[in-house]
């Protein structure tokens, strides 16, 4: 009691100029605190919001040039010829540099995610392996037409699942 009595003679004490002063420079630490604290939570959430824009992209990226690997292996599968060759080459390994890039973690990524770019993995090695066994045939084969078709199978699922990927990384 006797502590209070002293707090409350020391504030009516002092003159209203000083007691101002204290207002406002409590409420400009205020308004510092919250600016901050405002700050730290949106540099949170942007590093957050980057790394799943990134994830996306790489993703997205995947398809992209997983399609446009399919496409020139069907090109490359009708002509044979060592033009589409080359851009059958070249889209391969565009797609193997952009399937490799998929995130794997487990602890990061969560477990349906995880799965399922295991599953384009494998998948796309499997197909990637089974395209070149295809080329080393000839049209006239024929176990060669089962086989294309089984692999542009595989392709529709790497497809389905890279779409997939797309929706639980987003």
């Amino acid at each position: 009691m006797i502590g209070k009595l002293r707090v409350r003679e020391r504030w009516m004490s002092l003159s209203i100029r000083y007691k101002i002063g204290i207002f406002v420079g409590t409420t400009v630490v205020m308004v510092i605190v919250i600016c901050l604290f405002s700050v730290l939570t949106m540099y949170i959430n942007m590093r957050d919001f980057n790394e799943i824009l990134g994830d996306s992209y790489q993703v997205n990226h995947s398809l992209v040039c997983f399609e446009a690997e399919n496409a020139a292996f069907i090109a490359c599968s009708q002509s044979m010829n060592d033009e589409s060759l080359v851009h059958y080459q070249q889209t391969k390994q565009q797609t193997k540099e952009a399937i490799s890039q998929l995130k794997l973690d487990y602890q990061k990524t969560g477990l349906q995610r995880y799965l399922i770019a295991q599953a384009v993995q494998t998948s796309y090695s499997y197909y990637s392996s089974e395209c070149n066994r295809l080329l080393s045939f000839t049209i006239k084969d024929v176990i060669y037409a089962n086989q294309y078709y089984d692999t542009l199978d595989v392709a529709g699922y790497i497809s389905r699942y890279l779409q997939e990927l797309m929706k639980v990384t987003g």
